[in-house]
C-alpha cells in the first residue's frame, strides 16, 4: 500500500445551517449557496478533479434524517459542492453537522 497516496489530502466538519468550521485539515472556506448547497474550498490543489470524495451528515433535529452527495459536475481541482436533502420528503435541508473527507493526488 502507497501510504502517500492512500492519506486524505483534505478533509471538513461544519454546520450547514451556521456555515462554522468545527474542525478541518487542508480547508479554506464553505460557502452556504442555498439550503442544503454548499461548496468547501480546498487549500492546497488537487492534481486534477479526479480525486475521491466521501461525505457523512449529520441528523438534522426536527426533520428526520438527510442524505448528502457532491456533485461531480462541478468539482475542481480546489472546491466540492455537497448538497443535502430530507430522505423522508426530497426537501433540500441544512444539516447541523456535515462532513467531507478529500483524498487524491495533491499538486
Amino acid at each position: 500500500t502507497s501510504i502517500q497516496q492512500g492519506l486524505l489530502k483534505h478533509w471538513v466538519n461544519f454546520g450547514m445551517d451556521d456555515q462554522a468550521i468545527n474542525d478541518s485539515f487542508n480547508n479554506t472556506s464553505v460557502t452556504d449557496h442555498a439550503t442544503g448547497d454548499h461548496s468547501v474550498t480546498i487549500a492546497n490543489d488537487f492534481a486534477n478533479a479526479g480525486y475521491s470524495i466521501n461525505t457523512c451528515q449529520h441528523y438534522v433535529s426536527g426533520h428526520g434524517t438527510c442524505t448528502m452527495q457532491s456533485n461531480d459536475s462541478t468539482k475542481t481541482t480546489t472546491l466540492v459542492r455537497i448538497y443535502a436533502w430530507r430522505v423522508d420528503t426530497g426537501a433540500a435541508a441544512d444539516t447541523t453537522e456535515a462532513m467531507v473527507q478529500s483524498a487524491g493526488d495533491l499538486a
